[in-house]
C-alpha cells in the first residue's frame, strides 16, 4: 500500500509546468533580484521533492542512460568544484560554494523539465507559443523603455530579466524568435496573429542588441535545420545533421582564425561591423591559465588581464578556465549526449516534431555561439537556461521517452 502511493504522490500535475515558464519569466522579463533567487530555490526545492516522491521519475533514471549519466555527470562537477575550492584554498568563499551550487540548481532544472512533459501532456504543444509570448513581453519592455523613451542614450537592447547584457540577452531572444517560427509552422489558427506579433517583437530586439555572434550563430543554424530536414528520416539524416553542426561549429573558429583579413573587407563596408573581436588574443591568455592551473581551474571568480575581455568568450575554454580541465571534459560530454539525443529524434519517427526540430535547432545554434562568445554554462539562474539547458533536456526526455512510457498524473478525487 505505501508503495503504491509513493508511485502515485498526487502532487499538481502543473507544478513542473509552471517552474519552467516561472524560469522563463525570470530570465527574459523580471528585473528583480529577489525573483531571480526564488526562481532558482524553487528549482532546487522543485526537484528534490519529485526525485524523493515521484517514483516513475527514480525509474527513468534508472532506466534511461542519457538521463542518468547527465545527473551523474553534474553531480562529478558539483563535487569537483567543492574540492577545488579546497585545493585552490578557496574553502571559506561564498561565490565558490554558489558556483558549486549552481550546479545543483541545473540538475534539479533537468529533473522539473522532465517531470513537466512526463506529467503534463499539454506542455509539448503549449511550450513554444507559450515561450515565445513571454519574451515577447520582454522584447516589448525593452524596445519601450531602451529604443523609444530613451532613443538619445540608446546604443544596444538588453532584457530586464536575468538576460540583462546585450550578448547574453540577444541568446534569449534567438530562443524567443525560434519559438515564434517553430510555433507558428505548428500553430493553431486562432494563435497566429499572437504569434506574428511575437515573432515581430522578439526579432527586432533581437536585431537591436547589435550582437553580431549570436545573429552569425542562428544564421547558421538555421542553415544547418534547412540541409537537415531536406533528407528523408533515417541514418542518413542523422550523418547529414551530425556533419553539417560540426561545420558549423567550426565556422566561428576559422572566422576568428582569418579576422584580419576579413576585417579588411568589412571595414570598407561599415565601420560598425569591422570592429575587432580580439578573441585569439583573449583564448591564448585564457589558456596560459588552463596550462598553469590544469585540474582546479583558477576558480569561479578569476579574470583575464585583458581591455577587450574579462573572461575565456568561449563556452568550451570557460569551464576549464574556472574549474579545471575535468570539468570541461564532463561539460562537452553533457553536450555530446544531448546533440546525440537531439540527432536520434532527426533520425527516427519524430523527426517532424515541431519540439524535436526546434531543440534540434537550439543545440546547434548553441554548440556555434559557445565557440565565441560567453562565460561558462554553469552559473546562476541565466540565459542558458533557456537556449542550452532547456534544449538538451528536452531532447533527453524526448529519447528517454521510448525507455518508458509517461505517468499519467493521478487525477483528484
Amino acid at each position: 500500500m505505501k508503495a503504491a502511493l509513493k508511485s502515485d504522490f498526487a502532487w499538481p500535475r502543473d507544478a513542473p509546468t509552471l517552474l519552467v515558464y516561472a524560469t522563463i519569466a525570470a530570465i527574459s522579463v523580471i528585473p528583480l533580484h529577489a525573483a531571480w533567487l526564488i526562481t532558482f530555490i524553487a528549482l532546487i526545492v522543485g526537484g528534490v521533492v519529485i526525485l524523493a516522491l515521484d517514483h516513475g521519475i527514480r525509474d527513468l533514471f534508472r532506466s534511461s542512460p542519457d538521463l542518468r549519466i547527465s545527473l551523474l555527470l553534474m553531480a562529478f562537477v558539483f563535487v569537483w568544484q567543492a574540492f577545488g575550492l579546497f585545493a585552490r584554498g578557496e574553502a571559506g568563499s561564498g561565490k565558490g560554494w554558489q558556483s558549486a551550487g549552481n550546479v545543483a540548481a541545473i540538475a534539479m532544472f533537468a529533473i522539473v523539465v522532465v517531470a513537466a512533459m512526463r506529467r503534463d501532456p499539454s506542455l509539448a504543444r503549449n511550450l513554444l507559443p507559450v515561450a515565445a509570448a513571454i519574451i515577447a513581453a520582454g522584447s516589448l519592455a525593452a524596445i519601450l523603455g531602451q529604443a523609444v523613451l530613451n532613443w538619445s542614450e540608446f546604443t544596444r537592447i538588453v532584457l530586464y530579466g536575468r538576460a540583462n547584457s546585450s550578448v547574453i540577452a540577444a541568446g534569449v531572444l534567438v530562443f524567443g524568435t525560434a519559438a515564434s517560427v517553430f510555433a507558428l509552422l505548428d500553430g493553431e489558427n486562432a494563435r497566429k496573429p499572437l504569434l506574428w506579433a511575437a515573432l515581430a517583437l522578439n526579432g527586432l530586439a533581437l536585431v537591436l542588441t547589435f550582437s553580431r555572434g549570436p545573429i552569425v550563430a542562428a544564421v547558421v543554424a538555421a542553415v544547418v535545420l534547412f540541409v537537415t530536414t531536406r533528407v528523408s528520416p533515417g541514418r542518413k539524416r542523422g550523418i547529414v545533421a551530425g556533419v553539417a553542426t560540426l561545420v558549423a561549429v567550426a565556422l566561428p573558429l576559422v572566422l576568428v582564425l582569418n579576422e584580419t583579413r576579413l576585417n579588411g573587407v568589412a571595414c570598407s563596408v561599415s565601420a560598425d561591423i569591422c570592429r575587432g573581436s580580439h578573441r585569439l588574443e583573449i583564448w591564448l591568455q585564457a589558456i596560459d591559465g588552463i596550462r598553469a592551473h590544469p585540474w582546479f581551474g583558477l576558480g569561479p571568480t578569476a579574470e583575464i588581464d585583458n581591455p577587450f575581455g574579462r573572461h575565456p568568450h568561449s563556452g568550451y575554454l570557460g569551464p576549464a578556465f574556472f574549474h579545471g580541465i575535468p570539468v570541461a571534459i564532463a561539460f562537452i560530454t553533457l553536450i555530446v549526449i544531448a546533440f546525440r539525443a537531439v540527432l536520434r529524434g532527426q533520425m527516427g519517427a519524430k523527426a517532424g516534431s515541431r519540439l524535436a526540430e526546434f531543440s534540434f535547432f537550439m543545440l546547434a545554434f548553441t554548440m556555434v555561439y559557445m565557440m565565441t562568445d560567453l562565460r561558462e554554462a554553469f552559473s546562476f539562474l541565466n540565459a542558458h537556461y533557456l537556449f542550452l539547458w532547456l534544449p538538451a533536456f528536452l531532447a533527453i526526455e524526448s529519447n528517454a521517452r521510448g525507455v518508458a512510457p509517461p505517468r499519467a498524473a493521478p487525477r483528484r478525487q
